[in-house]
């Protein structure tokens, strides 16, 4: 089993005073084994009463591997999460709850990988695990690479260079 797959997620579903929150848990319930890994369903109402403190928020950053939201809540999520979620670059990744499968929809958000501009000068995307071969790595490298140069401004012409970096390495040039 991947890193992936022994991820626990939490998922942030859209609610009215916790009415969609229940039919979401239920509908989770009933995927049986086929979970897609969600330890926990939260209701964006649960969310607002229960996580106001910045001490509970940063526990709750903390309690899971990674976040998805329903794709309809994402714009109210950065004021009742706060900041903590951000510089650890944990913000939720949006999924399509409005699809029948979802375990389908969950494993294919999870599956991939995501490219955020910041404000600064570095940007860092995961190609891969050590799980991983490394004819996989590098072709995820590759196609990582022609995909986040689309997205930087002015592409090439505003990148000075490439780095390769596992968590407990030094980061390491690529040269053309």
């Amino acid at each position: 089993r991947g890193e992936i797959e022994t991820a626990e997620l939490c998922l942030i579903v859209k609610d009215n005073d916790g009415k969609g929150h229940k039919e979401a848990k239920l509908k989770v319930e009933s995927m049986g084994e086929d979970k897609a890994g969600i330890a926990k369903v939260l209701g964006v109402s649960k969310l607002r009463n229960n996580y106001k403190p910045h001490e509970a928020k940063r526990k709750l950053c903390d309690s899971y591997d990674l976040f998805l939201a329903d794709e309809r809540v994402i714009p109210v999520l950065p004021k009742l999460l706060g900041k903590t979620f951000f510089k650890k670059k944990r913000q939720p990744i949006p999924v399509d709850l409005t699809k029948k499968d979802w375990a389908k929809e969950i494993r294919s958000k999870t599956s991939a990988t995501y490219l955020s501009l910041g404000s600064g000068t570095c940007v860092r995307v995961k190609t891969g695990t050590s799980a991983m071969s490394v004819e996989d790595v590098v072709e995820n490298t590759i196609v990582a690479i022609e995909g986040a140069v689309k997205h930087i401004p002015r592409r090439w012409g505003n990148i000075q260079s490439i780095f390769v970096k596992c968590n407990e390495t030094v980061a390491l040039p690529l040269y053309p």
